[in-house]
């Protein structure tokens, strides 16, 4: 499988999609930071990898298949439920349903996170958009 060399996030539809130049090989439904802890668009690079990683800050929260894009620890991680967490945040129930949106990572389905950490190089670069 060739290498993931881009990665678009989209905030109102809350995807990943994971490009090898202009070919799209992956497009997943992902949660995305909920209001008062947002996905800060902008233009980052994968930093580094971490097959496990616990979370210190929110209760040593197990992230599977992490791959870390922003100084201030956020990333793409597996999560639980992500399809409906996705389909609520899209709807707007964040504000009312804690659990809908992540701290600011983008957390995808565990076997998602799983192919996109292993077609995904360290210094890949990641683009969130609205």
């Amino acid at each position: 499988m060739p290498k993931v060399t881009k990665i678009v996030v989209n905030l109102d539809n809350q995807t990943v999609d994971g490009f090898a130049g202009s070919d799209r090989l992956f497009h997943f439904d992902a949660v995305v930071g909920r209001p008062g802890h947002e996905t800060t668009p902008g233009q980052y690079h994968i930093l580094r990898h971490e097959r496990m990683h616990y979370s210190k800050t929110y209760g040593n929260a197990s992230m599977p298949y992490s791959m870390f894009f922003s100084s201030d620890g956020k990333a793409f991680h597996g999560t639980r439920l992500p399809w409906i967490r996705s389909v609520a945040g899209t709807l707007g129930l964040g504000a009312l349903i804690p659990a809908v949106g992540s701290h600011g990572c983008v957390g995808l389905a565990e076997e998602d996170a799983k192919l996109l950490y292993d077609a995904t190089p360290d210094n890949t670069q990641v683009e969130i958009v609205h």
